[in-house]
């Protein structure tokens, strides 16, 4: 007899997918911001900063509900000679989304462009590097509009 198992919702469903897309959203909202002239300099840094903390909502709820995946759910999506390189990954989205938050509510938003590359960084690394399910994961730089 085959039993079919299906693994934990962030990496079987399409949720992981929807909230990458919204993450992607997000990021271009905060370009075409600093793209498109705005009335005053102050609206501008605004925009941007606002922007900047929902970036940093989304991560941190991302790796919040990442982290509350039971050890033998994860298991089923991670090939447990990778798991220290993905909690490392882990990790380090964990910081990126804490320091866009800071410097959003320093208002350091000339550094927003480098730590977004960051946040890329690390998407794109753990989503072609650690496990099966990553290949329906599109890497943040792909996605396109729908």
């Amino acid at each position: 007899m085959h039993v079919v198992q299906k693994s934990f919702p962030p990496f079987e469903d399409d949720k992981h997918v929807a909230e990458t897309r919204e993450l992607y959203l997000i990021m271009n909202k905060l370009e075409f911001v600093t793209d498109n002239d705005i009335r005053t300099q102050l609206d501008y840094d605004d925009a941007r900063r606002r922007y900047a903390l929902h970036i940093s909502d989304t991560l941190l709820d991302i790796v919040s509900r990442i982290q509350n995946i039971p050890e033998d759910e994860l298991a089923k999506s991670i090939d447990k000679s990778k798991k220290k390189l993905f909690d490392k990954y882990l990790n380090q989205l964990q910081t990126d989304a804490k320091d866009i938050e800071q410097l959003a509510q320093k208002y350091e938003l000339e550094k927003l462009p480098s730590k977004l590359e960051d946040v890329h960084m690390t998407c794109n690394n753990c989503h072609s590097h650690l496990s099966t399910w990553s290949k329906r994961i599109p890497t943040i730089r792909n996605l396109k509009d729908d």
